[in-house]
């Protein structure tokens, strides 16, 4: 049991293989959390992604929603006036 993130963590180096660990982890979370546990190193290690990359890339998609939300409160009027007229 303690060997088996390798394989996991393999198949996590690539994108695509990220998803498919992805998931599996979300299919499978109540199997593995019995088999290794609640506070297994091994499932920790794949839901707490603390790099600088992922940081930065979460603050990206909080803010383009932010924004995105922003401007559809500013110019929802403006965007139902035009809609209705065509």
């Amino acid at each position: 049991m303690q060997d088996a993130y390798i394989g996991f963590a393999g198949c996590a180096s690539s994108r695509v293989g990220r998803d498919i660990v992805w998931k599996f982890l979300q299919k499978n979370w109540t199997k593995l959390v019995e088999r290794f546990g609640e506070n297994s190193r091994f499932l920790i290690v794949f839901v707490e992604p603390n790099t600088s990359t992922v940081t930065r890339a979460v603050k990206q998609v909080v803010e383009t929603i932010q924004m995105r939300s922003e401007v559809l409160k500013r110019d929802s009027k403006a965007l139902e006036e035009y809609l209705s007229q065509q």
